[in-house]
């Protein structure tokens, strides 16, 4: 009897200090606790931000067209380029232009020549407004407004950007309680880097984002990819960035690539910045919801319908004008 007690206790006290061993802090977080001290910093220090970069997007089919053009690789192609612009204030005020490349063919049925989608955000309201050249036909400007707790945008576009001063917005934020330290040897471009990596479970979509860190330059990430399973059609996307060094503000994100997969299509997009400016006075009016003279405006707020006036009055519609108007229309 005194052997099997002598056992008991063994077991429970083996049991007890391998519940300790894994309630206690993991062996990687030193290095995760330097990483998130580091990207915090960025972002205490960066209060605001405005940053103009061009853009060369390719899609690329992942399927052989032996009847198709062919581009790079031996596979279908097609290239358009565009001039985005991004302001940041705070964690979650944005407004986000993209507008045609001076070098991109000009449509001669667009109206508002220039601006082709506009996303804002000021912490209630979100918006977008977007117009969509058809050939042959006339189509109007669009937009809607709704009342939303995040930006519309998904921020593919601007993942370095989000990813060197905004790691730890409020919607979906990295925390080093979610992220496990995978190695501290991974290369990228000849360079020893951490990878590290956090489960990603929202909305019916399950996957996990992966980041590539410099250690050399603060923690910068210089690689990134996410992978998604599930309903929903969330796009898996992978990328990287070159960074540039600013005397005033110390690492800058300077060129990117970024490859969404969606089906069987690559959108492979191609970055590099032109104008930067970092903690300069955003007016509040930029967050809100504005959109060009001539835009047919759905309010989800109230459920009204008008069109944008050049005086920045409004002339309401009924649903059916609405309906009618919006609807495009071959060209005469």
């Amino acid at each position: 009897m005194r052997s099997l007690f002598v056992i008991v206790v063994a077991l429970v006290l083996r049991d007890a200090c391998r519940a300790s061993a894994l309630d206690g802090p993991p062996a990687d977080a030193p290095v995760l606790k330097r990483i998130f001290h580091n990207w915090k910093n960025r972002r205490e220090h960066v209060t605001s931000l405005h940053f103009v970069w061009d853009q060369r997007l390719t899609f690329r089919s992942t399927r052989p067209d032996p009847n198709a053009a062919r581009g790079p690789g031996g596979r279908k192609s097609r290239e358009e380029r565009y001039t985005k612009e991004l302001w940041l204030s705070g964690d979650v005020q944005m407004c986000l232009d993209m507008r045609e490349s001076p070098a991109a063919p000009q449509p001669t049925a667009v109206q508002n020549r220039g601006l082709l989608r506009r996303e804002t955000f000021d912490g209630t309201l979100a918006s977008v407004f977007w117009q969509t050249p058809v050939s042959n036909f006339v189509s109007v400007p669009k937009a809607w407004i709704d009342r939303e707790k995040e930006p519309d945008s998904l921020g593919l576009n601007f993942i370095p950007i989000v990813l060197t001063y905004r790691t730890q917005r409020p919607w979906r934020p990295w925390s080093p309680e979610t992220c496990r330290l995978v190695t501290e040897n991974a290369i990228i471009d000849g360079a020893r880097d951490v990878k590290i990596e956090r489960p990603f479970d929202a909305d019916g979509v399950r996957g996990v984002d992966i980041c590539w860190v410099d250690p050399s330059r603060e923690d910068l990430v210089v690689a990134w990819e996410m992978r998604r399973t599930g309903e929903g059609g969330y796009p898996n996307c992978h990328g990287n960035c070159e960074y540039k060094r600013d005397p005033a503000w110390g690492w800058v994100p300077h060129r990117w690539t970024n490859t969404v997969v969606v089906g069987t299509r690559d959108a492979i997009s191609e970055m590099e910045v032109v104008q930067y400016e970092l903690n300069k006075p955003i007016p509040a009016e930029k967050f809100a919801p504005h959109f060009p003279p001539n835009t047919y405006v759905a309010d989800r707020t109230n459920d009204r319908r008008y069109v944008t006036q050049p005086d920045g009055s409004k002339r309401m519609l009924t649903d059916d004008e609405f309906s009618r108007l919006t609807k495009p229309r071959p060209i005469q």
